[in-house]
């Protein structure tokens, strides 16, 4: 949600550029020996190779998509392999491997439902007419059906449920590696970015940015304790804006690793593929301009505080977020947590009462001191205009809801 608008220093690009190189090349030698291919050492080799690591680790924003357009293009079966979820999409949320065959209207069921998947996996067939995996998975299926039609009602299927259970398995990534060449498999192994950043460098690469706060939700604080600390530290995830599950070649590009909140990082975004489903990268831009929040009637709820108190959870926000991502799923679940919680709506009677209480943005009086506007609005309604976003919770959300009171039309 806030651009990332400090860069890293040179020095700190410099040593992550040196770490990257030396572990991702000292792998390679390791990895390459483990496989017998010559063909397969080369396409290791290509795509593990030293420039290619080196353009990699400091690839800018702008070019990790097209990064990832030129590797589906080059390495279809490479492609495949690391998003084969993606493939039988339709076919797992089918859930066939969960239905019961006790009873005999069960099994007539499970017999129907296998038919109906069959079709799902056929049509998958003709989206990726290239997939080895798929190609297994319709031929099996196919023999269950088979061997289905030869049964009668009664007859057990627990075999044939094991079978689909089975196949489920395959279709949700796990077992592949056999369909594929050695080295497809092998490139996350290399493409580690565990292997060279350790805690220490992490904390460095947060301070280097002058990140307090995270800048996908712009709530939760993630200001790391000092390295030099004798108890146990605490530093911020490093999301994979690009999943290294998907492209595990991305996964040491220093522009793909945003700083951030656990609860971004694992509770909603987990491995979702912002390049399928686009949301906006921290490095490259936010929603800075444009209007997310609004509170819904407050002409209403300025008249009401004229004549007293005014209940909090009375306030309903209007969170925009949905109108910029397009088609793309609110990942970081922006609309929930700041509709959903006491303390945003508070903040957001707050500002209304100090509008309200300066006589509607004409007299700047709190206590016995007069104050200008923009210290006044900081003094009521804890919003500091200078601090930066990346370092104060909920700026976004606070200054969206002052320029709706105020009437102004300042930015971040």
């Amino acid at each position: 949600m806030i651009k990332l608008k400090k860069e890293y220093s040179n020095e700190l690009l410099e040593d992550y550029y040196n770490k990257g190189l030396k572990y991702t090349s000292k792998k390679l030698k390791k990895e390459l020996k483990n496989i017998d291919s010559i063909e397969d050492k080369y396409k290791l080799w290509k795509i593990c190779s030293v420039s290619n690591i080196s353009r990699l680790l400091l690839i800018p924003p702008y070019l990790l998509e097209c990064e990832i357009e030129k590797v589906e293009g080059l390495y279809p079966d490479f492609y495949e392999y690391y998003n084969i979820i993606e493939y039988f999409s339709s076919a797992i949320s089918y859930k066939v491997n969960e239905l019961k065959i006790r009873s005999v209207e069960d099994k007539r069921i499970f017999d129907r439902e296998c038919i109906k998947l069959l079709s799902i996996i056929s049509r998958s067939k003709h989206q990726f007419p290239t997939s080895l995996v798929i190609d297994y998975v319709e031929k099996e299926i196919t023999n269950i059906v088979n061997d289905l039609t030869q049964l009668t009602p009664k007859s057990p299927r627990s075999e044939y449920k094991k079978r689909i259970e089975k196949l489920y398995i395959i279709m949700q990534g796990k077992g592949i590696d056999r369909f594929y060449p050695t080295w497809i498999p092998i490139v996350k192994k290399v493409f580690n970015y565990s292997g060279f950043i350790d805690q220490k460098f992490a904390i460095k690469m947060t301070n280097d940015l002058g990140i307090g706060v995270c800048p996908y939700c712009n709530i939760e604080g993630i200001e790391p304790d000092k390295p030099d600390s004798n108890d146990k530290v605490y530093r911020p995830p490093l999301d994979h804006y690009y999943p290294k599950s998907l492209f595990p070649y991305l996964s040491i590009s220093i522009y793909n690793l945003i700083p951030c909140c656990t609860k971004c990082n694992s509770t909603y975004k987990g491995s979702y593929d912002t390049y399928k489903n686009k949301y906006r990268n921290p490095y490259s831009s936010g929603f800075c301009s444009e209007v997310i929040f609004e509170i819904h009637d407050k002409d209403r709820i300025l008249k009401d505080l004229e004549t007293g108190y005014y209940d909090a959870n009375e306030i309903e926000i209007i969170c925009k977020i949905n109108d910029y991502i397009g088609n793309t799923e609110d990942i970081f679940r922006i609309e929930k947590r700041y509709k959903g919680q006491f303390a945003w709506k508070n903040a957001a009677l707050k500002i209304l009462k100090s509008y309200s209480d300066s006589n509607f943005g004409t007299v700047f009086n709190h206590g016995a001191k007069i104050f200008t506007k923009d210290v006044y609005i900081e003094t009521v309604t804890d919003y500091y205009k200078g601090e930066s976003a990346l370092r104060q919770s909920g700026k976004k959300y606070k200054l969206d809801l002052i320029n709706q009171v105020y009437g102004l039309e300042d930015k971040i």
